[in-house]
C-alpha cells in the first residue's frame, strides 16, 4: 500500500537534493525544519531579535531588520544568531562571496553575532518566514576583524 504523504515537508525532506537541483534560486523561502547549516536567511524583524536575545539589537527599530546565521543543526532544532554589517570583531561572512544554492552574492561584509546565538526549534514557526539569501560556504568565511573602527 503507497504512504500517505503528510505535507509538503515531508516531501521536502525525502527529495531535498533533487528538489535543489530543480528549484535551486528560485527557493527564497523555506519553512524552519528545512534549514541547513551555514544558510543566511534575511528580513528577520528587529522585534524578534529583541525578543529571543533579549538585548540585540540595542536600538530595536520594529520595522528594522537583520539576517539570521544558522551556526549548527541538531536532530531537535537549529543554532542561530544574528548578523551585522556594523564591523565587529568575529567571523565574518566576506563581501562578494557566492552563495551556494541560490548564487547571489554577499554585498558587503555581513559579521556573524556569535555572543547572540541560541537554539531554536524544528517546530517554530515564523508569521513571516526569513528569506533565503543562500548557503555560506566554508571558504567565505572571514576571521578576525581588526582595522580600525
Amino acid at each position: 500500500m503507497a504512504k500517505i504523504i503528510k505535507s509538503v515537508d515531508d516531501v521536502w525532506l525525502r527529495n531535498k537534493q533533487a528538489m535543489w537541483d530543480i528549484l535551486g534560486p528560485s527557493i527564497t523561502r523555506i519553512p524552519v525544519q528545512m534549514w541547513e547549516t551555514n544558510m543566511f536567511l534575511h528580513s528577520v524583524k528587529n522585534n524578534w531579535w529583541l525578543e529571543k536575545t533579549g538585548t540585540f539589537p540595542v536600538k530595536a527599530k520594529s520595522k528594522g531588520s537583520h539576517p539570521l546565521y544558522v551556526l549548527k543543526t541538531t536532530s531537535t532544532g537549529f543554532r542561530v544568531c544574528p548578523c551585522s554589517s556594523k564591523q565587529q570583531d568575529g567571523k565574518y561572512i566576506k563581501k562578494g562571496c557566492e552563495l551556494q544554492k541560490t548564487g547571489k552574492y554577499m554585498d558587503r561584509d555581513s559579521y556573524i553575532l556569535e555572543k547572540f546565538r541560541f537554539n531554536i526549534s524544528r517546530t517554530m514557526h515564523f508569521a513571516a518566514k526569513p528569506t533565503l539569501y543562500g548557503i555560506v560556504p566554508k571558504h567565505c568565511l572571514g576571521g578576525v576583524h581588526h582595522e580600525p573602527r
